[in-house]
């Protein structure tokens, strides 16, 4: 195994971050962490890059300890960590060079990964004068300059369009083929959903689901079937309710009825079939479901609120964990409260369609105000000039600057038209950003 994680605990004061987590990471697979905001997805990641030490268990990377490997790795972390003031080639020399890159090596290979993402013609510009999006096809390029065995990714596609969101998921997936180990920590589930080998779902620090992707998918797929044929349909054995939808009938089953009886009955009725499909169920529905349901297990209402704190991800089979048609559970909460033997269960009864419309507009909320990031989010009808006058009120001061870039002042446009506000360094600097912006 090139990750194993063993009974991870970490704690901030009385907040447990990170609960008795445990997993493992194959060689050359791209796994996925996923969870809700809050659900310890980047505690456990910096813990596998020696940032952050755990308060128990253990951890080992390519068979080391994580801080014996850190040449071997490279990590995009969510947050912005450029230096602004130096020019794009040589902050990518720079990284590369304090992972032991020799110098010549480390242009060449610089310049040939710029010119992968698109940003060749910007080598020679400052990181300042790079778009959001711009900065983060760097920030990526930064964490693999150095050619690395394991990669952690958490959040890559924020902050890019769909065109580059799609040129960077073929680069990841090109990554992945060339047979990297690739960590990826999204809340764009469809992203995991068409990259990914494994997962592995966190919620408040603690594992969900944890398993082969297509298993997880087959466990929660719904009793049902698309069927498109060129006349009507007749009435079947085993069909408990026909819904019919953009040219074709949805079927649910029966109990007991397998989609394979439902295909022969139409084949003997001499029905011509143009499509015949189990219904998919997609991996947010999943992530709905699951963690749902380990909040009625718990005991607690507040399903809405706790969606928007949490989720994380990962695969493999570790002690601690039961298996079930393939997918490995760990033990829930309650199971280590005083209930030996208990586990979590995820049946795909769940929640009702209200309930789940409710949960998914909370996670889709939380996902697009993940998203838009940045210290202050601004709501404008209009774009124009936006970045300008960012640019000028940083010249104005209102940060504590770093190399971090802690202190800039980023924007991020929403049509709606809303009055921004500040976030981040204090109501001062949201009004001094609106007064700039003239509001």
């Amino acid at each position: 195994m090139i990750i194993q994680a063993h009974e991870l605990v970490k704690r901030y004061d009385d907040v447990v971050a990170v609960d008795r987590l445990s997993f493992e990471v194959e060689r050359g697979e791209l796994f996925g962490m996923l969870g809700p905001n809050g659900a310890g997805k980047t505690t456990t990641i910096r813990i596998m890059m020696d940032i952050l030490q755990p308060d128990e268990g253990s951890v080992s990377v390519l068979g080391e300890p994580p801080g014996q490997v850190k040449d071997r790795v490279g990590y995009l972390p969510e947050e912005r960590g450029l230096y602004h003031d130096l020019k794009v080639l040589d902050t990518l020399v720079y990284l590369a060079e304090l992972k032991g890159v020799e110098r010549s090596r480390a242009r060449e290979r610089a310049m040939a990964l710029l010119e992968r993402v698109r940003l060749d013609d910007w080598a020679e510009r400052k990181v300042k004068d790079l778009s959001r999006g711009m900065q983060q096809r760097l920030q990526f390029v930064a964490s693999i300059v150095h050619d690395p065995q394991v990669m952690f990714l958490d959040e890559p596609f924020q902050g890019l369009d769909p065109v580059n969101t799609e040129r960077l998921k073929g680069f990841v997936d090109e990554l992945h083929r060339a047979g990297k180990t690739i960590i990826l920590s999204s809340h764009q589930m469809n992203l995991v959903e068409a990259l990914c080998d494994r997962i592995l779902l966190i919620n408040q620090g603690r594992a969900l689901l944890y398993g082969p992707l297509a298993e997880i998918k087959q466990r929660y797929a719904p009793n049902s079937v698309r069927v498109r044929t060129l006349d009507g349909l007749p009435d079947l054995p085993g069909v408990a309710a026909v819904e019919e939808s953009d040219g074709a009938f949805n079927l649910t089953l029966a109990e007991g009825t397998r989609p394979q009886e439902v295909l022969r009955a139409l084949v003997e009725r001499g029905v011509e079939i143009r499509a015949f499909e189990v219904a998919p169920v997609p991996l947010e529905d999943i992530f709905v479901d699951a963690v749902s349901e380990e909040q009625q297990e718990a005991g607690g209402g507040g399903k809405s609120d706790e969606l928007a704190q949490g989720l994380d991800g990962s695969a493999t089979r570790v002690p601690g964990q039961r298996q079930a048609d393939g997918v490995h559970h760990h033990d829930g909460h309650r199971a280590r409260a005083g209930a030996p033997g208990a586990a979590v269960r995820h049946a795909p009864g769940g929640p009702g369609p209200t309930d789940r419309r409710v949960y998914r507009a909370a996670v889709r909320d939380r996902q697009q105000a993940h998203r838009r990031g940045g210290r202050f989010r601004l709501f404008l009808p209009h774009p124009a000039g936006l970045s300008g006058r960012l640019r000028s009120l940083r010249k104005r001061g209102g940060g504590d600057g770093g190399a971090q870039g802690r202190g800039d002042l980023e924007g991020d446009v929403d049509r709606r038209g809303l009055p921004g506000h500040g976030r981040g360094n204090g109501a001062e600097h949201g009004q001094q950003l609106r007064r700039g912006l003239g509001q």
